[in-house]
């Protein structure tokens, strides 16, 4: 025995720092006809070397270093599988060594990784169940070039840094580790002895499928299980949501949960029912989880701790969520946030003791107003590949039905609210490189099943947005017109009686209307001074009221796909972490109105070709009265491909507009078949059963008809055959 070998290659693993254990642990052939049997096993009095099929004793290892190191010299002329019998306080036990195990990854994985290229890094890096030389454990994998060393610890180890060294596999910086014996549930982190050598802090999986969360956020061993049934699949690959009724409830499930718990206990299956049958009754096509992957956060640029784990439920809940949105009818999206990720000790920033994930230049990977955050880079081909893998992820292998990118300004931009940027090579200001990420992850997400949905959110102004990468846009199906929630919400601050002043604020927001696939959102909690959207009004109560569901109706009528947030229908938002849901205000008529407003909304969206087919098409938008500032009052018509049309009017003064005269294209009779102000909604007007036109030219049209508007309110009406 090589007594200076064995205390050299036993002090680096003590010490945690040997980049080969597996050239030193496990069975060694060390001459033609000789083995060496090495093992590390703090707190065993007793090693044993068996055959796999625990038949025949080989050797009894010999304890070289009180530590926990054996070995044993055997005769042989090739190595064996074999499996340790150990007696550890007393007990005795099998072992499979970990160490006597080839490696996990195979080469063209590795190959595709240290191109940038392995766009399912799901599927090789992170914690997977598997079978290994006939033995079921949990083979490891984890990036990290510029470590000295890096170990798995966990339960299993008792958290023992020095037990689980893993194998470097050089190529690409990719570390592994088979593990026998681990099973679903299991908590562990990786020990990363960084690129000077001192061991960092435990370190969360970048790839883990499940994460504990506070204090420890330790990764969990998940199986993962895809979910989406066939029957399904086929269901949503029928849908063409560019000429359907596309209307998504934006919802935090920890914040639904909060105010759930107020009617009295409730469990998290129960309660999810429970906002399944609420967004059902209210007639939405979608639900979009805002905390599926990001720590719930109300702010516009809302940052990731982990990019392939849900955060406030466990996994196979949220897959069970899903399934059962999936067999009401409902699509599930959820946010991906891309630009940067929630910086804490632990987590993906400086992970092997470099800037791995993040930008080394504090003019990129940092902001001033984001301290606790770190900006990725995205110029870094393998950082490029794991946040399209992650995007993939949630729809491949989760089930969600598309994904929505917040903060696409912040991407886009490298001067975004900054005073001190880095120009791109070509001494601008747009970040090339997120335009790469943008373009695969869509490319990607929707190459195999053009029925996933993706969303730009944020007010980044993109022009191509929503065409095709081909045709070099960035390839989403939709975007978010922030811009025209700010010039609604600016025109609805003011009083009534200055609005006549500012009445082509609501006009100009058709000006652009028509550029990009839009998505009309209402209840961006950037824009808001509060949680109560009853405060953005002027007025009394039941004025603010009125005035609600006035916009809501214009909203809904005007062109562009619907998007609402949690509590809109309570006229009051917020977040778990904030304060729960006005509970008080879903008993009270006049709110229980506001929701049978909304989803009287979807209900006439979905009916009505004339509000969801021609959203990008100009010419089924025609202006009918536009310089009525002096009533604060519009009209506008939208029309179908069919030809029917609808005519919208509204009027957003306090008062009663009697014998208000709107022209009309086609003579006949026409009936109000929709009305903010409809008792059942809270109002208080009845209209007649029709309103026959007369032959009196206004608006430019030869024919008109005259009714009598109330006060704050929105009509629909239709042409009766």
């Amino acid at each position: 025995m090589d007594v200076p070998f064995e205390k050299e290659n036993a002090g680096l693993i003590l010490q945690g720092l040997h980049r080969n254990p597996f050239g030193y642990l496990g069975l060694h052939q060390m001459g033609d006809k000789t083995l060496m049997a090495r093992v590390f096993l703090p707190g065993c009095e007793q090693v044993e070397l068996w055959s796999s099929d625990r038949k025949k004793a080989h050797a009894n290892l010999v304890c070289f270093d009180p530590e926990g190191f054996f070995l044993a010299e055997m005769e042989g002329s090739a190595r064996f599988p074999y499996v340790l019998k150990v007696v550890r306080y007393g007990r005795e036990s099998w072992l499979e060594d970990p160490y006597r195990f080839g490696t996990v990854l195979a080469e063209r994985d590795l190959a595709d990784m240290t191109e940038g290229a392995h766009w399912s890094l799901y599927g090789v890096l992170g914690a997977h169940l598997c079978r290994l030389e006939g033995v079921d454990g949990v083979s490891f994998a984890i990036w990290a070039p510029q470590a000295q060393a890096v170990s798995v610890v966990g339960d299993f180890n008792s958290w023992d840094a020095r037990v689980h060294l893993m194998r470097s596999r050089f190529r690409g910086g990719i570390w592994e580790l088979f593990l026998p014996g681990l099973q679903v549930g299991d908590p562990y982190m990786y020990a990363i002895r960084e690129a000077d050598g001192t061991l960092g802090p435990w370190r969360t999986d970048p790839i883990a499928f499940q994460v504990e969360r506070h204090p420890r956020k330790a990764s969990v061993i998940y199986a993962q299980n895809p979910s989406q049934s066939k029957t399904y699949l086929a269901s949503r690959q029928s849908h063409e949501w560019r000429r359907e009724a596309l209307s998504i409830y934006e919802c935090s499930l920890a914040a639904w949960r909060k105010r759930e718990l107020e009617h009295g206990p409730m469990g998290e299956e129960e309660s999810n029912q429970a906002l399944i049958q609420h967004v059902q009754d209210m007639g939405f096509s979608h639900i979009q989880l805002v905390e599926s992957t990001a720590w719930a956060d109300a702010s516009a640029d809302p940052a990731q701790a982990h990019f392939f784990a849900p955060v406030t439920t466990q996994p196979r809940q949220l897959q069970r969520f899903l399934q059962a949105c999936h067999d009401r009818g409902l699509g599930v999206l959820c946010d991906s946030a891309l630009s940067q990720f929630e910086h804490f000790p632990g987590g993906l920033g400086q992970l092997d003791g470099t800037h791995l994930y993040e930008h080394q230049d504090a003019r990129q990977g940092h902001h001033p107003s984001l301290a606790e955050r770190r900006f990725f880079n995205i110029s870094r081909h393998e950082v490029l590949n794991f946040l399209v893998s992650s995007g993939l992820y949630w729809i491949k292998r989760f089930g969600f039905d598309g994904l929505c990118v917040p903060g696409l300004a912040r991407l886009l931009y490298l001067d975004f609210r900054r005073t001190d940027w880095v120009p791109n090579h070509l001494g601008g200001n747009i970040h090339l490189h997120a335009l790469e990420l943008l373009r695969f992850l869509n490319e990607l997400a929707k190459g195999e099943d053009p029925s996933v949905l993706s969303i730009a959110g944020g007010d980044a102004v993109w022009p191509g947005a929503t065409r095709p990468t081909y045709q070099g846009g960035l390839g989403f199906s939709f975007q978010m017109n922030d811009s025209w929630f700010r010039d609604v919400l600016s025109y609805f601050r003011k009083d009534p009686i200055y609005r006549r002043y500012h009445h082509n604020e609501l006009i100009k927001t058709q000006l652009y209307a028509h550029n990009e696939h839009y998505i009309l959102p209402f209840g961006l909690r950037s824009q808001l001074q509060g949680p109560d959207i009853l405060g953005l009004f002027p007025g009394s109560e039941s004025q603010q009221l009125a005035q609600l569901r006035a916009l809501l109706t214009w909203m809904w009528c005007f062109p562009g796909k619907k998007w609402m947030a949690m509590g809109t229908e309570w006229a009051f938002l917020a977040d778990e972490e904030q304060v729960s849901l006005d509970h008080s205000r879903s008993k009270r008529a006049d709110f229980v109105g506001l929701k049978k407003l909304i989803a009287g909304l979807n209900r006439l969206y979905r009916s009505q070709a004339a509000l969801h087919e021609p959203d990008t098409d100009p010419n089924h938008f025609t202006w009918v009265q536009t310089q009525n500032q002096d009533w604060s009052v519009y009209a506008y018509l939208r029309r179908a491909q069919s030809g029917a049309f609808l005519l919208v009017v509204a009027h957003f003064t306090p008062v009663v507009r009697p014998g208000l005269r709107v022209g009309v294209p086609v003579p006949g009779s026409y009936q109000v078949i929709f009305s903010s102000d409809e008792p059942r909604f809270g109002g208080q007007t009845q209209y007649p059963q029709s309103l026959v036109s007369q032959a009196i030219s206004a608006d430019g049209f030869s024919d008109s008809i005259c009714l009598d508007v109330p006060a704050h309110a929105c009509l629909v009406l239709e042409l009766k055959p």
